[in-house]
Parts: structure tokens; sequence; C-alpha cells
């Protein structure tokens, strides 16, 4: 080890002269570099020290670039001090670094830790034994230490660091106080005057929760309590209280093993819209980009209003090719006595806020050229059919979103973009880049469902098929790069079980001959173990569909099919066994739907319709009507991006003539009115002593649900009602009501299949009803 006494020493050998001289400051033989040395170093090489040297032999002797030496030496953090030594010679001037090596630390001990592991207490350090000895370095781990214990809850952990172990014997000690783990059992928010939100809204801004069973563990953290504040505050400035303040305030049990916290909310006055201002407009005139707002004088000045307006502002010129134009936003209070601003309601109290939008409006662009890169799988055509760009038109940045959004939709890509590029005048080119998506998926499927019973399968989709695209060789098709391409569909799927076998072939091609019609065959056969006979379909079915503008998409099919009904009960129903053996119908389908959802297989947001229309002809003649409406709303989004979700589903369908039993409409089950058996509401029977499902010509339906998180991306839960009705005619007898919970698990470890169970409990029935609490399924189920 040198000391700061050796240190000196070695100074006093290597002078004459520790300092620059005029001398040293020429170019001649005494100012250039002869030699650089190191002196001092025990543990570290002198190549390592020299690593970090630009003084060069060879070079004229540079005092900056030396004190950079020097600097930069410290900054390795292996040395309490480094000294730079020039000594002149005959041939010039021979450079030394003299450095005090830090020590090694000896030991790393920790004493009174209970809930961590030694080896854990390590990982949080950020140094180890044998590492340079850095006291510094030591207090910090202190903190880190703490850190790590309050985020678990132990807000009240002291930890010393043994100051004189460290000086003496190199050995770093720490002394743990854990203290009592606090949870959160009372969580409140108190107002100054009357709360303009309720404490649920509130809580959805803040992480820090009260203990629940297993879903909240209610941990106290300091740390959260104070960005809870800033979250808090920050909504409330989102909502117009541009002067509100919240405080927190903690209160601990006697044991000090709970804490009951507050925040204290101080809302202030809400600010208004007094005056709307527009600058920089040529193109538009003021009353022009007003009316596209969507705020008024008057109205509360919110973020989200506020949000609203630039990007209304910013589509009126995006739309015509203004691509580059740039709005700024300027929030100015009037003065607390001002007057109500002319065009304010009567009555309106304020305060008031000037808002001013400055346009900054650039040139017009037309569209010239589409590139598309990042295509390693997908035809060009295939992207470009996405599109609602146009060469030679405005380049429309609204149409720029809309194409991201469906190329995102398509299945078929991970990600895509598209920038403006190129320095034509008045022309710029679009460039698409787009990156593959996973479109392969083979999935083994075990699952059982109160509906359907033990089930076992296989899955195979492709959803970038293509006959054209053969692979090249054996590595090709292991690998899936053979059979992509062309954005067709392929999807397989054989099940059996102990109640239903199934098998079917599906193919799609969403673009036929390369225009907005999509063509479809299926082939299926089902076995499926009903109550009192086995039914057995065998059938095909050919659609051609088109995309519609405003997101209107109709189709129409021809679907052949074999109906069997086989292994009749003996005291079966004489409606069932009437239609004993084979029924051959053909439905031709008529569907019209309009999907304005956010997200067409998990939507959270917006409405899907669905209309139908199926004359059937064969050995029955009968027409099936159907409508069917859902409606999404996100309530709101914790702060880890999770959604709450309200859903709700009316529909209702109408059979027109004599439809076999299997055709008619059923009530109950999973996917229709929990809390009842499947197939458990239907008119019955007319035979005396039996009650025989035998469908209905009418079912209604209307239900709501709410789902929520509960636990990370993966369990959600729910609680519904569900009511509805099925009916041999075009009335109501019985209107049943459910209601319920249920979860939602997905298990990525198997695929992403989802687990749902329901537990429904029926409010309204009728005495033939077939009644069932519990409802699941386990599996993956298109």
């Amino acid at each position: 080890m040198i000391t700061t006494r050796r240190l000196l020493a070695l100074l006093i050998v290597l002078m004459p002269a520790t300092l620059p001289t005029a001398a040293a400051q020429t170019t001649g033989p005494a100012g250039i570099v002869v030699d650089v040395t190191v002196a001092g170093n025990e543990r570290i090489s002198t190549q390592r020290i020299l690593a970090e040297v630009r003084t060069r032999p060879g070079q004229p002797f540079d005092e900056q670039v030396a004190r950079d030496d020097q600097r930069r030496l410290l900054e390795t953090g292996l040395f309490e001090d480094v000294a730079v030594v020039r000594t002149p010679g005959e041939q010039g001037v021979v450079v030394t670094f003299v450095v005090d090596e830090r020590q090694p630390v000896g030991s790393i001990e920790f004493r009174g830790n209970k809930f961590f592991s030694d080896e854990r207490l390590r990982k949080s350090l950020g140094f180890g034994a044998r590492d340079a000895l850095d006291y510094g370095q030591a207090a910090l781990g202190r903190l880190a230490i703490e850190d790590l214990y309050e985020d678990k809850g132990f807000v009240l952990v002291n930890v010393t660091l043994d100051e004189q172990a460290l000086r003496q014997n190199r050995r770093v000690v720490y002394t743990i106080v854990e203290g009592p783990r606090v949870r959160v059992r009372s969580l409140d928010f108190r107002f100054e005057g009357e709360p303009s939100f309720s404490d649920r809204k509130l809580r959805k801004q803040i992480k820090t929760s009260k203990g629940f069973w297993i879903f909240s563990r209610g941990r106290l953290d300091e740390q959260q309590l104070q960005r809870d504040v800033t979250a808090l505050e920050t909504f409330y400035a989102s909502e117009g209280f541009f002067d509100a303040q919240v405080a927190s305030d903690v209160r601990f049990s006697v044991d000090k093993t709970g804490a009951d916290v507050a925040f204290i909310i101080d809302e202030g006055p809400r600010y208004q819209v007094g005056d709307i201002r527009i600058a920089g407009n040529e193109v538009f005139t003021d009353a022009e980009l007003i009316d596209r707002l969507g705020m008024t004088a008057g109205d509360n000045a919110t973020a989200a209003a506020r949000a609203g307006n630039l990007a209304a502002l910013r589509d009126a010129y995006g739309r015509i090719g203004y691509i580059n134009a740039a709005v700024d936003e300027e929030l100015a209070y009037l003065a607390p006595d001002a007057p109500a601003p002319a065009g304010v309601p009567q009555g309106a109290a304020g305060p008031w806020v000037a808002l001013s939008y400055t346009i900054r409006e650039g040139e017009p662009y037309r569209l010239g050229e589409v590139t598309i890169r990042g295509n390693t799988r997908t035809k060009d055509r295939v992207v470009r059919r996405e599109l609602t760009l146009f060469p030679g038109q405005w380049f429309d940045l609204t149409a720029v979103k809309e194409s991201q959004r469906r190329l995102q939709n398509s299945g078929l890509f991970a990600n895509a973009e598209i920038v403006p590029y190129g320095e034509e005048p008045g022309v710029r080119n679009a460039l698409v880049t787009i990156e593959e998506g996973m479109t392969t998926g083979v999935n083994f499927v075990a699952g059982y469902g109160s509906d359907a019973g033990l089930v076992f399968g296989v899955d195979f989709l492709q959803r970038n098929f293509s006959w054209t695209q053969w692979p090249t060789s054996m590595n090709d098709l292991i690998h899936g790069r053979g059979f992509k391409g062309d954005g067709q569909s392929l999807k397989v799927r054989l099940q059996t079980g102990d109640e239903m076998s199934y098998g079917s072939i599906q193919w799609r091609e969403p673009f036929l001959l390369d225009r907005p019609v999509s063509l479809g065959v299926e082939a299926h056969h089902l076995q499926w173990q009903r109550e009192n006979y086995d039914e057995v379909r065998t059938g095909g079915r050919v659609s051609l569909g088109k995309l519609f503008p405003n997101r209107w998409y109709g189709q129409v099919a021809l679907a052949p099919e074999n109906l069997k009904l086989t292994d009749l009960d003996s005291d079966v129903a004489t409606e069932i066994r009437d239609e004993e053996g084979n029924t051959f119908l053909t439905g031709i389908e008529g569907t019209l739907i309009r999907d304005r959802t956010d997200n067409r297989l998990n939507p959270s947001t917006g409405g899907r319709l669905r209309l139908s229309a199926e004359p059937f002809v064969g050995d029955y003649d009968f027409t099936r009507l159907g409508a069917e409406y859902k409606h999404y709303w996100t309530l709101w989004t914790d702060p880890v991006d999770r959604r709450h979700i309200l859903a709700t589903r009316t529909a209702a369908d109408f059979i027109i003539g004599d439809a076999p039993v299997a055709e008619r409409l059923y009530g109950g089950g999973l996917t229709s009115i929990r809390g009842f058996e499947y197939r458990g509401i239907s008119p019955r029977t007319k035979d005396p002593g039996k009650d025989d499902p035998i469908g209905g010509k009418f079912l209604a339906y209307a239900g709501a649900e709410y789902s929520f998180p509960l636990a990370g991306q993966v369990l959600r839960g729910v609680v519904f009602v569900d009511t509805g009705t099925v009916e041999e005619s075009v009335e109501i007898d019985t209107w049943r009501v459910s209601t319920g919970v249920g979860v939602r698990l997905l298990i990525p470890a198997m695929g992403d299949i989802p687990v749902m169970l329901d537990f429904g409990f029926p409010l309204v029935k009728d005495d033939q009803d077939d009644r069932r609490t519990f409802n699941f399924t386990l599996g993956w189920w298109y």
C-alpha cells in the first residue's frame, strides 16, 4: 500500500520538476517526450495504466493532455491519487505517472438481515470483494440496501456502515435493523371543499393501494407516495385545475406494521376557455379552423380537449398535403377579475384562460412514388392493397394513419411505419417500412368445457399463406419459409373428445385478383353426442366478400351440408325421432358487417354491427334472420396500461318456416345466457311426461360485461349480466335474467390458451329451464 508519505518520497526522488517550465513548452529536444513510465503500482499492471494515457513518446509534451490523462486515471476509481512527474534530459522529457492505488475490499459483511439473504444484498451494492476500495461507493451501498428494503415495504429500515472497520481493516460491514414490514391498511382522500372527482377515479391515478388478499400486497413505499402526489397534481392539471396542490399524510399503527395513508387535496378553481385565437393561417380562415375544434368558449380547459384541438388542426392541413405543418399552443391566464369573454355561455364564472394556436403551414405536397421496405416474405402487392395513399393525389397524413392501422390489423406484420422522403419541389414519396410478423401457428390443445366435454386437438394456422411460393429446400420448409407471401389464410383443425369430434380445413383469399373481394372455401365434419341422440354434420362452404368504404363488409356464401341424427334413445321426443336419418340442406347466406372497433381480436373501444339473412333449401325450406350489435368502452387505463373495459351486446335471431330441430335456436351456456345449461333455454316437446328441448324460432339477447385486470397482463376478472329468451314465435313468455362473475386467464407458455371461468346465477327463470351455475372452458376456441 502506498501511503501519502510514500507518494511524497517518490515525488522527491523523481524531481527535479513536477511543474511545467518555459522550456517544457518548446518543441525542441527538451520538449519532446522520449518515454512514458509508471511508478507506485503494485496490483495494477503498467499496461493497464498506460491504456488510459494519451501522452505518447515522440510527441511534444502537452500539459493539457497530461492533465486529461491524470483526470482519466482518477475516474477509473482504481487510484486514491495520481501525480504527473516530468523529468527533462538531453534527449527530451521522461513523463512518469505516479499512482497511489486504492486497496481492495477485504470482505463484505451483513449483520441483522433476515428478509434478504447475504447474496441478494451483495447484488444490490454494485461492487464486490477484491474490488478497489471506494469509500463513497461503500456509502452509496448503504442507500442501495435501504432502497431494496423500502421497495418491499420495510419503510422504517435503518442501515449503518462501520466506518472504523472500513478504514482500519478494509472490511465493509453493514448493520441492518429491518423493522416491521408496513402494509397500507387504509387509503383516503381529504379535500378542501367539495371534491370534483370520486375516490375511485382518483385511485386509478396512483399506484399506492390497500392490501387486499393476494391481489394487492399494499406495500408502503415513501418514494412511490411522492410519485403519486405528482401523478395526482398532473391529473388535476389535465382536467383544468391548474392551481391544485396535493400532499400526502402517513400515520402508523402502534406496532408500526400498518399505515393509514391520506392524500390531502386542495383542488383550487377549474379554469375554463375564455378565448381561442388562431395565428399564422392563410389556407383556412379563423372561422373554418375553429369550427373543426371540439372545444368552444366556456368549456373546461382539459388536456384531452386541448390535445384534440391540436390533432384537429394538424389533420386539417395534413389532409391536403401540408405534411410539415406545425401547430403550437400557448395558454395564457386572464386576470381574475376579468369579465366573462364574449361568446361564453351566461352564468359561467371562470377563471379564464386564453388558448392561442400559432400555425406554420409550410408547403403542400403531392404523393410521388410509394416504396416498400422490410417485406422479406410478403409480396409488395399484399402490402399495397392495404394502403389508402394514391400517387398524384395530395400526400394525405390522415390516409397515412389509416394505412398504418390497416397494415397492423391485417395480422401479417409486427410493425408498420410510413414516412415521407424526397427533395423534388411539390412532391414527396412515401417510404413504407414493415416488420414481418409471426403468421404461422401450430398449437396442441387439451381442454375441457362444460358445453363440449373433454377435447384434445391440434390447430394449424397460417395467415400469410401462398399456393405459389413452394419451398426450395427442406430447410425452407422446416423454418417456415415456404408457402408464404400472398396474405391468404389457411386453417386446419382436428379435435376429438368424449362428446365431440371435429375436423375442418379453411382457406381464404382476402383480395381475389387483387381486388377488394374475398374468396373463402371450407370443408368440415362434426360428430356431437347430444343428450338423447348423436348429431353428424358433413359439409362445405364457399363465400365471396367485399370491403366497402367506412368499414362496411358484405359477404354471400353457399353452404351445402348433410345433417344426420342417429343413435336415438328409445324415449326421445317425437319431434326428434321424426327427423332420424339424413337431412340435406343448402344455406345461402348474406351478411353485412360494420366494424368500427380498435382491434378485431381484442377490442376495447368502438362497435361492431352484424346483419345476416340465410335461406335454406333442400329437405327443408326455411330462412334464418339475425342481427347483433356489440359495443366496447375503455372506462379507464391504469398506470401500467391495463384497460378496464365495458362491453355490451344485443342480438336477435328469427326463423321463418319449418326448420329441423338441429337447426333451430337455443339459449344458455358460456357464449349465451350464463347460469343456464348449454341449450338449457328452449321450448320443450309436447310429448306428455317429457321435457326434451326442441329449439325455438325466436331468440333475443341483451347483456353487459365489465372486464378488469387482476394480476399482470394474464389474469382478468369479469362481472356480467345476461338476459334473453328463446320462444316458439316472436313473443316474450319468460325473459330470463342472470348475473355473475368470472375470470379470464391467459397462459403464454401454453400458446396463449385462454381459460374462461364463469359463475352465473339465474335471477329470473322458467320452471323447465336447465340451470348450471358454473360454466368454464379451457382451450383455444375460434
